[in-house]
């Protein structure tokens, strides 16, 4: 599934750029939704793994497609383990609970499709309810910063300056820092809970609080950075902490102790707050739509690899605190706020050289604004 998300990531990011936005998210989500359902028929390992590999694909596109949107959360692990965690006591003798879960979510997912290919505007002038004055004020009000909206022409020029840009590398490596904990944390947190005495479905119900604690730092720290300016790099790093905090505790307290243990395994998504915070980082600091979007695509490009990377940290040997990899991680997660904060670094650099141009009367034309969009 990581692969094939690896594999369509550059062509789902060349389709945000000359298709509808509106029309390219609703049709994922879709035929994601299709998918999903169909694979409730899946009969053996290989047609399952065709389905996987076709949904992996789907999914390249919606993750960018949401960010170009934002632009311009916690809540799925919650609902999702409480739908799993209710399916998982249904007794049908035709569906097993596994494939109650994917019918389940796969019709929620067509439905969301659907609203979203007819109700999602692709820019600011495609929204229905906004007057035509309203328009034209949404689409100056990011003049100021320069970033720009949708447009279907790519800018060679813009894709070669992404690529010479320090901060679009140490971007690119903290997404595969984040790649790489956040699959650790989605595929064996279920086995560590199982590792620690809990049944099968006593695992799927203790994931509920992990879905809340992320659900909570991802809107306390989005809060933090639309109230306080500048700090956005900052709220990252910290929202680091307590998911280290989490892991340094799953390698250090005695297995005895097994709700301290559930404990450290809730921190772990915390984490994951740092894709949404990070989505507004690129939206609101990289200037012009290609290269936005080519910014963006290399960052999904390094958090598919880290993504496949993560689970070869971990040997079944190991359980249930699969030691190497919990040290492996302590050193991603470093690694991690290393890349944060030379990204914090660069910003500062810009910021104040872009100070120190504007200080000195030079400001950007009204055809170099226009050409960034």
């Amino acid at each position: 599934m990581v692969l094939s998300s690896r594999g369509v990531q550059v062509a789902s990011s060349k389709s945000l750029v000359c298709i509808p936005l509106g029309h390219t998210n609703g049709k994922s989500h879709i035929l994601w939704g299709i998918i999903l359902v169909a694979t409730v028929g899946a009969r053996n390992w290989a047609g399952l793994m065709a389905l996987r590999f076709i949904l992996g694909g789907l999914e390249a596109g919606i993750g960018p497609a949401w960010m170009l949107i934002t632009s311009i959360n916690g809540i799925s692990q919650m609902l999702g383990s409480g739908i799993s965690w209710g399916l998982g006591h249904t007794n049908n003798p035709h569906l097993a609970p596994w494939q109650l879960v994917f019918l389940v979510i796969g019709v929620i997912t067509l439905a969301v499709g659907i609203a979203s290919f007819f109700l999602f505007p692709s820019s600011p002038i495609d929204f229905k309810l906004f007057s035509e004055e309203e328009k034209v004020v949404s689409v100056w009000r990011v003049v100021e910063n320069q970033t720009g909206i949708k447009h279907d022409k790519a800018l060679p020029y813009q894709i070669q300056e992404a690529f010479l840009e320090p901060r679009v590398w140490f971007l690119a490596g903290q997404q595969l820092s984040i790649g790489i904990i956040n699959s650790s944390i989605a595929n064996f947190m279920s086995a560590m809970l199982r590792g620690f005495g809990y049944t099968s479905v006593e695992t799927v119900l203790w994931q509920l609080p992990n879905g809340a604690f992320q659900l909570v730092c991802t809107v306390a720290a989005g809060y933090s950075v639309s109230k306080f300016p500048n700090i956005s790099i900052f709220t990252i790093l910290l929202v680091h902490v307590p998911s280290l905090a989490g892991i340094i505790g799953i390698a250090t307290i005695d297995l005895g102790h097994r709700p301290a243990l559930t404990a450290c395994c809730w921190l772990l998504g915390v984490v994951r707050a740092t894709i949404i915070l990070n989505w507004s980082v690129i939206a609101s600091n990289v200037a012009g739509h290609t290269k936005r979007m080519t910014v963006n695509g290399l960052n999904f490009v390094c958090y598919a690899t880290g993504n496949i990377i993560g689970p070869f940290m971990f040997t079944p040997a190991e359980a249930p605190r699969y030691m190497t990899a919990t040290r492996a991680l302590i050193g991603v997660y470093v690694s991690s706020m290393f890349f944060t904060a030379a990204i914090g670094v660069c910003l500062w650099l810009w910021n104040r050289n872009r100070d120190r141009e504007e200080a000195a009367g030079s400001e950007p034309s009204d055809d170099a604004q226009e050409d960034g969009f």
